[in-house]
């Protein structure tokens, strides 16, 4: 049997992923196996990109990815970005810019994939009706966007819900990473519905010896004396309301001995507050894990199931984490992670660190935890889920229409 083809329609540059939603879209179309030949598009750009964006960038032997190079959304995005908002109402004006590439793509594809839901009324309308296309629910966005404070912030909110309702029941398959969203996208009118988790690569995610860890610190140029804690978050909201969180709590962390570092755009443009690291976005986050004593996931919102967990665990730096940061997956507290309020994790995390046999132990559970998460399982779980419903469009077109309804 000839490969299938699976074309990707995304909002951001998916590779190289550099942030949460670009790492489970990239790690699951680069995980589908040797039955599916991907095709990504994205319809924006990422700054690694400038001054001349390339249009294409060999993912893999099986994986193409291209940049669509939209000026017109790409212009849009970062303007909503800026707000710290979507990029709603972009389906209106993703046909200002010519995509004949990606409309060929679209005309001949086995299955379409589409994440975030905000240009699926595009995609859904320049594909073939006979081609099944998927809906990539990485997250509730509603949950994310809800905002009372202004008119124009309620308005947005109303829009990402519409969008996200209608593409959930414009969709012939909907992906969700964790059951408690498979509830809402059916309650939703989603016609069918697939878990397909997040997950870690367990070989660039892994342990290290407690003297490469010291190494690591001198190599990042991180402190040498007293205990690290690590929280890494993309520029989404619920991640920077939890640094806000983290620096409410400074002066407890530097009482206890403990330095935090934030990795990622959720730390940008915020003022230095004594005990708290900001490093921005970086090349190399499994060292900033593998150098810290402990991971802290301190997040009051949001939906889906935290990427950032699933990594900290597969490293071997024990969790503390409020119920929220580990929602969906399944995780045992005092066992394989330390359930606490951003308000005691001062104190939990000194706790934990002062008992090193529990550290110890909390280490293997984890380690143990994230083999549940590899994304080679997860995606070959998921070109299944491409494969039965590709075959069941197919046989489909195959029954007449009047036996079709008998």
């Amino acid at each position: 049997m000839r490969p299938r083809r699976l074309v990707a329609v995304t909002m951001s540059a998916t590779f190289p992923p550099r942030r949460g939603n670009q790492i489970r879209t990239a790690s699951l179309l680069g995980s589908l196996g040797p039955d599916w030949l991907v095709e990504s598009h994205s319809l924006t750009v990422q700054r690694t990109d400038l001054p001349l964006p390339r249009r294409r960038h060999r993912a893999s032997a099986r994986w193409v990815d291209n940049r669509t190079r939209d000026p017109i959304a790409t212009a849009w995005t970062i303007a909503f970005a800026r707000l710290e908002k979507p990029p709603v109402y972009v389906h209106k004006l993703i046909g200002l810019w010519p995509h004949r590439h990606l409309t060929r793509a679209l005309a001949t594809a086995d299955a379409v994939l589409v994440s975030p839901p905000y240009q699926f009324s595009w995609v859904r309308k320049h594909t073939p009706r006979s081609t099944p296309v998927v809906l990539d629910e990485h997250s509730i966005e509603a949950d994310l966007y809800r905002d009372p404070r202004a008119w124009w912030t309620r308005a947005i909110a109303r829009e990402v819900e519409r969008v996200e309702r209608e593409s959930i029941t414009g969709a012939d398959l909907v992906f969700v990473t964790s059951d408690e969203d498979g509830v809402r996208v059916r309650n939703w009118g989603a016609r069918r519905v697939a878990l397909v988790p997040n997950g870690v690569d367990l070989r660039l995610f892994t342990p290290v010896a407690r003297e490469r860890k010291h190494a690591l610190r001198a190599e990042l140029g991180l402190p040498a004396n007293g205990s690290l804690a690590v929280f890494v978050g993309s520029g989404h909201p619920p991640n920077v309301e939890a640094v806000g969180l983290l620096e409410k709590e400074a002066a407890a962390y530097r009482k206890a001995g403990i330095t935090v570092v934030v990795i990622g755009r959720c730390g940008l443009g915020r003022q230095q507050v004594d005990g708290i690291i900001l490093v921005g976005e970086v090349a190399d986050v499994p060292a900033y894990l593998q150098a810290a004593d402990i991971a802290l996931c301190p997040l009051q919102g949001g939906s889906g199931t935290s990427l950032k967990v699933i990594e900290y665990l597969a490293v071997g730096t024990p969790v503390i984490s409020t119920g929220v940061g580990v929602r969906g997956l399944g995780l045992k507290n005092g066992v394989e992670f330390v359930l606490s309020d951003a308000r005691e994790m001062p104190g939990r995390a000194a706790a934990l660190l002062s008992d090193p046999h529990a550290m110890h132990a909390m280490s293997r559970a984890g380690i143990e935890a994230a083999a549940r998460f590899s994304w080679d399982p997860i995606g070959r779980a998921a070109a299944d889920e491409l494969g039965t419903l590709v075959t069941s469009r197919a046989d489909e077109a195959r029954i007449p229409g009047d036996e079709r309804h008998e």
